[in-house]
């Protein structure tokens, strides 16, 4: 098989209605949340993604979104220091950078 003919099947499943309705909604869901946010009802935007083949239940188009939200937020939240030391970043813990403050009078005797 051809890696051209492998590249243009790999990307029509990608797009097909052969996935999850809820993998589907994740593409999208940056248009989702610039409606919502702009004042539009979830059902109205639940009844548009419906006229263009969504079959998911309300109940489902909630659900979705609230767990594809709640993902989202756990990868990408800053927590908080541990011991002082250590932040957790996207899930792993990161040594947390040594603050510099600016001393516009510096003590020439640390200065060598």
């Amino acid at each position: 098989m051809e890696m051209e003919q492998l590249t243009e099947s790999l990307k029509a499943l990608a797009s097909s209605h052969a996935r999850s309705e809820t993998a589907r909604l994740r593409d999208i869901l940056d248009e989702i949340e610039t409606a919502l946010s702009a004042g539009v009802s979830r059902v109205v935007v639940f009844n548009t993604l419906r006229e263009q083949g969504f079959r998911m239940t309300f109940k489902s188009f909630e659900s979705a979104l609230y767990r594809i939200r709640k993902k989202q937020s756990s990868h990408t939240k800053v927590g908080k220091l541990l011991n002082g030391k250590m932040m957790k970043i996207a899930g792993f813990d990161v040594t947390s950078p040594s603050r510099f403050f600016h001393n516009p009078k510096p003590d020439n005797d640390l200065l060598t």
